[in-house]
């Protein structure tokens, strides 16, 4: 192989790393939100939602 060649394919990888680690944070961060928003909903608590209360 060519020395541009392996440039290019380690380029290719890495970036490629980068999206996979880009999904799996932003699949984190989704699973991290609705944790927090099933602990507040079943906590029986009256006070508004915080989409309620930009709108009242």
């Amino acid at each position: 192989m060519q020395a541009h060649t392996i440039v290019i394919v380690v380029i290719f990888c890495a970036v490629c790393l980068l999206l996979l680690l880009a999904f799996f944070y932003t699949f984190c961060f989704h699973c991290s939100i609705m944790l927090t928003s099933t602990d507040s909903h079943s906590g029986g608590r009256s006070s508004p939602d915080r989409e309620d209360a930009t709108f009242k």
